[in-house]
C-alpha cells in the first residue's frame, strides 16, 4: 500500500465536514473511506493533460462533433481516447454514479436505515391505549412488506385496536421549504420518475392502480387506498383472446401494462378521479403507477390499510408530530445494505431514492450552518470531490440524482472518479451497481454484441443522452469510460454512444 503525505488519515475528511453528534449509533457511518493518493490522481489526469509536462496518446479520431466523451485503461494495455473530454456538461443519470460512490465512501457499505413504531401508551387485554408514532429515518426503500413485516410484529403483541391518533415523525430529514423543481417536458406530471423524497417516504410514494378481467367481472384496485382518490371504471369486459390458428402465427397479447388506466384528475370538488376505459379481454389484466398525494399521506393509509388487513383498527386520526421523551419502543425495521440499496438505483436508475441517499448524506454530516439537509449534502458532496482532488468550481450537482437542467460534470473527471473507485476498497460493490451491457438495467436492451463485457450506467434527458462506467475489450484490459451528449437531437444520436462503447471492446 503506497502512503502519501499524511493522506493517508481516513479521519481526515469526517473532521473537515463534521460529523453529527446527535445522530443515533444505529445511524451514524461507522467508517469513512481514506483518499487516493496525489501521486495516483496526478498520474490519471495526465492522460488528459495538455501541458509539454505530461506525454499524452493521440485521441482517437472524432466520431462527431456531438460527442464529449474520455475512456482510459486501468490495468493493461490501451491509449486514452479523448474528444472534448474536459468539457463541463449535463450528464443526466449518470450523476447517479458519483452521489453513489459518494455514498459508499462516507457511510460505508454496510450502513442501514431504520423504522421505528413507538408508543406513548399502555396495553390492556388487546387494546393500546394511547398513540402509536411512526418514526423514519428516511429509508429510501421502504417498502409495503416490510410495513407489513413491522406492524405484523406488533400485531404479535395481542394488540388489535389501538385508541389513539396515528402519528407519523419525519423530523430525521430536513428539507427545503421549496424543493428545487424541475423542468419536465413531459405530459404526465404523475409519472414515477418524478417522485419527490421526504422524511416519510414510502412504497417511492406509488400509487398502483390495477384492473383484471376474470370470470365476466371487472376487479379494479388502488393500493394504498387513499382518502379523496376514487377510480372512475368504465371498463368493459371483451372475449378471450384467440388461440392461433397455426404454430407460426403470432400469439394474440393482452394489453400492454399502464393501457385503458388514464392519468389523475381533479374534479370541480378538487377530489382526485383515475379513470378507467376500454376493453379488457377476459383473463387479461393491466396496472399502472403514478406518484400522487402527500407521502405522509401515503404512508399513513398504507399502514391503516396493512392494519386492517390484520384485523386491527386504529381509532383515532393520522397526524404528523415528533416523538415525546419517554415513548417506549414496540416494533421496527431495517433496510437492506448500501450495497443493495445503490444496486437498485444505478441498475434502474431510480431518482427519488437517489434523492433520499444524497439527503441522508446531509443528514448525516449536517452542520450548524446548514439551513437544511440539501444545502448540507451539497456542501459535503463538494468537499468530498475537492478531496478527491478533482475542481470542484466546474462540478455542480444539484440533487445527485440527474434529474436537474443545472448539474454539470465532464467526461474526464467521471473517468477519473471511476478510476478511484476501481481501485478502492468498494470496488467489486460498486461495478456490480451498474447495468450490465445486453443483460439487466437500463442497459438491457442496449449493448447486446458486447454483452457482459460492461457495467454502464445510462443517462437521458431531452436534450441529453451519456453513459458511463466500465468495460473489458478483447485483450482484458478494464476501461473506464464515460461519454456524454447535449444536443436539442440529443435522443438521434444515443447509437453513437453504443457504436463507441462497441469499439472500445473490439479495439487492438
Amino acid at each position: 500500500m503506497v502512503e502519501c503525505n499524511g493522506l493517508e488519515n481516513r479521519r481526515g475528511f469526517a473532521s473537515s465536514v463534521g460529523s453529527n453528534p446527535t445522530l443515533s449509533a444505529n445511524t451514524r457511518p461507522r467508517r469513512m473511506a481514506g483518499f487516493f493518493c496525489g501521486a495516483l490522481i496526478a498520474g490519471l489526469l495526465c492522460a488528459f493533460a495538455v501541458l509539454g509536462g505530461c506525454a499524452t496518446a493521440p485521441a482517437a479520431p472524432p466520431t462527431d462533433p456531438v460527442v464529449a466523451f474520455a475512456a482510459i485503461p486501468l490495468n493493461g494495455p490501451g491509449k486514452p481516447r479523448l474528444q472534448r473530454a474536459d468539457e463541463a456538461l449535463n450528464p443526466a443519470s449518470v450523476m447517479k454514479l458519483i452521489t453513489t460512490y459518494a455514498a459508499l465512501d462516507l457511510l460505508g457499505p454496510a450502513f442501514r436505515w431504520n423504522t421505528w413504531l413507538y408508543t406513548d401508551g399502555h396495553q390492556a387485554g388487546d387494546v393500546l391505549h394511547g398513540n402509536l408514532y411512526l418514526v423514519s429515518g428516511g429509508d429510501p426503500s421502504l417498502s409495503r412488506e416490510r410495513l407489513w413485516s413491522m406492524l405484523d410484529a406488533l400485531r404479535g403483541q395481542g394488540i388489535r385496536q389501538i385508541q389513539g391518533d396515528l402519528v407519523l415523525d419525519g423530523s430525521y430529514l430536513r428539507l427545503p421549504d421549496v424543493w428545487p423543481g424541475f423542468d419536465d417536458d413531459g405530459d404526465n406530471p404523475h409519472a414515477p420518475y418524478l417522485a419527490l423524497p421526504h422524511p416519510l417516504l414510502s412504497q417511492l410514494n406509488l400509487v398502483q392502480v390495477r384492473a383484471e378481467a376474470d370470470a365476466g367481472v371487472i376487479r379494479t384496485a388502488m393500493t394504498p387506498a387513499l382518502p379523496g382518490v376514487t377510480l372512475v371504471d368504465n371498463l368493459r369486459v371483451g372475449p378471450p383472446l384467440a388461440r392461433p390458428e397455426t404454430d407460426d402465427a403470432p400469439m394474440a397479447r393482452c394489453p400492454r401494462s399502464g393501457a385503458l388506466i388514464g392519468l389523475p384528475r381533479q374534479n370541480d370538488a378538487g377530489e382526485w378521479q383515475i379513470p378507467l376505459d376500454g376493453v379488457l379481454p377476459e383473463g387479461c389484466g393491466v396496472r399502472r403507477h403514478h406518484v400522487l398525494g402527500a407521502a405522509d399521506e401515503h404512508t399513513a393509509a398504507t399502514v391503516r390499510h396493512i392494519w386492517r388487513g390484520l384485523g386491527g383498527e386504529i381509532s383515532g386520526v393520522y397526524r404528523t408530530g415528533q416523538l415525546p421523551a419517554g415513548s417506549r419502543l414496540v416494533a421496527a425495521t431495517t433496510s437492506a445494505d448500501l450495497v443493495t440499496v445503490i444496486r437498485d438505483i444505478n441498475k434502474h436508475s431510480n431518482n427519488v431514492m437517489t434523492q433520499q441517499l444524497f439527503l441522508t448524506l446531509g443528514a448525516q454530516y449536517r452542520q450548524a450552518g446548514d439551513s437544511d439537509d440539501l444545502m448540507a449534502a451539497r456542501r459535503v458532496m463538494r468537499e468530498w470531490l475537492a478531496h478527491k482532488g478533482l475542481d470542484v468550481d466546474s462540478i455542480i450537482v444539484d440533487n445527485g440524482s440527474g434529474l436537474s437542467r443545472s448539474e454539470r460534470v465532464s467526461p474526464q473527471q467521471l473517468t477519473v472518479l471511476l478510476a478511484q473507485a476501481w481501485r478502492s476498497p468498494w470496488a467489486a460493490e460498486f461495478a456490480s451497481s451498474l447495468p450490465l451491457t445486453g443483460i439487466d438495467g437500463s442497459m438491457r436492451t442496449r449493448g447486446r454484441d458486447i454483452a457482459g463485457h460492461g457495467h454502464i450506467k445510462t443517462g437521458s434527458l431531452r436534450d441529453v443522452r451519456a453513459v458511463a462506467g466500465y468495460l473489458r475489450d478483447q485483450r482484458g484490459t478494464t476501461w473506464a469510460v464515460a461519454a456524454i451528449i447535449n444536443d436539442a437531437d440529443a435522443r438521434r444520436h444515443q447509437w453513437r454512444l453504443d457504436q463507441w462503447l462497441n469499439d472500445i471492446v473490439v479495439s487492438r
